[in-house]
This record gives C-alpha cells, sequence and structure tokens, in this order.
C-alpha cells in the first residue's frame, strides 16, 4: 500500500511540476533582438586582462615555479616551510620577468581578437550574396524608360525668358 502511495504521489508530483514548467515560469517574448551582448562584451574583456595581470602576479611571487626555472634569483627560506624568497637585488629581474610575461600574453591576446574575425566566412559571403541581391532587385525595379520631353523653340524659349 506504502508504495502505491508514494507512485501516486510521484505521479502527481510530476504533473504539477509539468504545468509550472509550462504555464507558469516561460521565458518572456521578446520582440526585437539584441544584436550584441551589450556593455557586456567590455565587462568579459576587462576581465581577461585583469586575469592575466593577476595570474602573472601569483605565478612571480608566490609560484614555487619560478624558483625552479630561475633557481638563482630565490632562496629557500627555513622559517616559512620551505619555500622560496627573493635573492636580495634579484627582485628587480623576478619583476622584469613577471611584467614581461604579461606583456606577451596581453599581445597573444590583441593577436588572437585580431585574427579571429565576428562572423564566420560563410556568413559574410552568403549576406554579400544577399546584399547583392537586393541591389539588382532595386535596379531592376527602377529601370524604366526615360520620358524625355521633345526639345523645340517653344520650350527652350519657356525655360530662357523670365516673365
Amino acid at each position: 500500500m506504502a508504495g502505491l502511495l508514494s507512485l501516486l504521489s510521484n505521479l502527481i508530483e510530476l504533473r504539477s511540476d509539468l504545468f509550472k514548467l509550462v504555464w507558469v515560469s516561460q521565458r518572456p517574448v521578446v520582440m526585437t533582438r539584441a544584436k550584441n551582448i551589450g556593455i557586456w562584451f567590455s565587462i568579459l574583456q576587462a576581465m581577461t586582462t585583469i586575469s592575466v595581470l593577476t595570474n602573472c602576479v601569483i605565478f612571480g611571487l608566490t609560484s614555487d615555479l619560478m624558483a625552479e626555472f630561475f633557481p638563482e634569483w630565490f632562496n629557500p627560506s627555513l622559517e616559512n616551510n620551505g619555500t622560496f624568497e627573493i635573492t636580495a637585488g634579484m627582485g628587480q629581474y623576478v619583476m622584469i620577468l613577471i611584467f614581461g610575461i604579461e606583456h606577451v600574453l596581453i599581445l597573444f591576446i590583441g593577436l588572437m581578437k585580431g585574427m579571429i574575425s565576428e562572423a564566420p566566412k560563410w556568413l559574410s559571403i552568403e549576406l554579400e550574396k544577399r546584399e547583392y541581391e537586393k541591389e539588382k532587385l532595386m535596379v531592376s525595379s527602377f529601370k524604366t524608360t526615360p520620358v524625355i520631353p521633345p526639345v523645340n523653340e517653344a520650350t527652350i524659349s519657356k525655360v530662357y525668358t523670365r516673365d
């Protein structure tokens, strides 16, 4: 009996969830579509740049990888559980390397942004075809023989004489 009541309860809950999804929580119908993501594009670009900066600083100042790559720039610290500290006088080289890596990564981001087009090639071709067809249709619809009034002395004198 408990299994049958459980099955009945689940079926009722299933139907009520279906009703809520179909009728209660629908997405609103949008009359005009947005052309792009707007301000979010700039926000994502800023986040990308900031993430490059922070990750380079984290890599250079807190990671042990820098100490493994450049052991002459770091000394092992016995006080801080074997972590590495920058050797006196070598901090400028560490910072130059951090900023160099950061600039290379930002340059790489800029190059990738320039190399990747906003629209695929097939879409650009399709839009050009549609534009060409539209222009061709416009030209053919306006293509009529021009009506030129006959030129005689009366029309010339009408044009050049003042009343």
